[in-house]
């Protein structure tokens, strides 16, 4: 028996098997089967613990199963024993305790970040923002403390729904980014419904749903048009066979003789596509969008041109020449 006991403590496990473990975790967590993923973090931090990537992997799905004690209490440990990346963490933590409503949490956590200072500047924005928020919270939720019928979540309504200020709506996309946006579903829905919104806000909304990879359908009006869309079916403007198509076409004519004017196109072109996204310009004639935004450059950078010379060069009509530039410049006008 003592023999048996012996060889079995003696026994190794098979090679690299907790690296295969994360790696069929974090690809079950990337497919939202959260609970399978939960088990093989589980089964890897028997084998290594306080491994970043175990603890993370085991944070994320604890958050997306609800069951935000506990992802908290793994996140306080990994922000005390300085496991993985500090940020990063504290990211996840703080959308623990946004999800949970402990919005003096949040302000007690941020603040003290804030005096240690030498915050990096790609989370340094969404603290600020997080932190105001949450000040924010704490004053609705003193002022209706008498209330037990204010729905979680009223505020972010209140900031894209009930306002009209744009700095809000930007506010309240930040914040979405750090949460479960299907939670938000109805706020944002109501958003993307409403022609009077801002259509820049709705590309803004729709690239956070594709980034979390909602996969319901969602109404959204955009310039006087009603369209039902699948964000997980969208493909990023700048992918797009007809972008880039219409790119080479203006690295054949301007690239090589003003590079800087070709940039300058670049950000006018991909501008214009995000804030008529999910749309596409109409009519989807390259060689005509290619000559349009030649001609626009030129004039935003006050060079003189000669409009029959580019309608000549790109071999496009004339009037719906001067369509697409009008269309152009009424994108650039929202953009403003």
């Amino acid at each position: 028996m003592a023999d048996i006991r012996k060889q079995s403590e003696n026994i190794l496990p098979f090679p690299n098997l907790k690296e295969r473990l994360i790696e069929k975790g974090f690809d079950q967590l990337q497919h939202k089967q959260f609970q399978e993923a939960l088990l093989l973090f589980d089964q890897a931090g028997e084998l290594e613990s306080d491994h970043p990537e175990i603890e993370l992997g085991t944070v994320l799905c604890l958050f997306e199963l609800n069951r935000f004690e506990e992802a908290k209490e793994i996140c306080n440990s990994m922000l005390q024993k300085g496991i993985g990346d500090y940020y990063q963490v504290l990211q996840i933590y703080t959308s623990i305790l946004l999800q949970q409503g402990h919005y003096n949490e949040i302000i007690t956590t941020i603040e003290a970040i804030l005096q240690e200072g030498n915050i990096p500047s790609e989370y340094a924005e969404n603290l600020f923002k997080l932190l105001d928020f949450s000040r924010k919270m704490n004053v609705n939720n003193v002022e209706n403390s008498n209330n037990d019928n204010i729905a979680e979540g009223s505020t972010l309504d209140q900031m894209l729904n009930q306002c009209d200020d744009i700095e809000e709506h930007w506010t309240a996309i930040q914040l979405l980014r750090n949460q479960n946006v299907r939670r938000e579903r109805q706020t944002i829905e109501t958003y993307l419904a409403n022609p009077k919104k801002s259509p820049l806000i709705k590309s803004a909304l729709l690239q956070v749903l594709m980034e979390q990879e909602v996969d319901f359908d969602i109404s959204i009006n955009k310039f006087n048009r009603d369209i039902t869309i699948k964000p997980t079916e969208l493909l990023d403007s700048r992918e797009d066979p007809f972008t880039k198509e219409v790119l080479t076409i203006l690295e054949k004519n301007v690239l090589n003789e003003n590079p800087t004017l070709y940039e300058v196109i670049k950000e006018i072109w991909f501008r214009h596509l995000f804030i008529l996204f999910p749309l596409y310009p109409e009519p989807k004639e390259a060689n005509l969008w290619a000559a349009a935004l030649h001609i626009i450059a030129l004039e935003m950078q006050g060079f003189d041109h000669d409009r029959h010379s580019i309608v000549s060069k790109y071999n496009v009509n004339n009037e719906q020449l001067m369509q697409a530039c009008e269309a152009i410049y009424k994108i650039e006008d929202i953009s403003s």
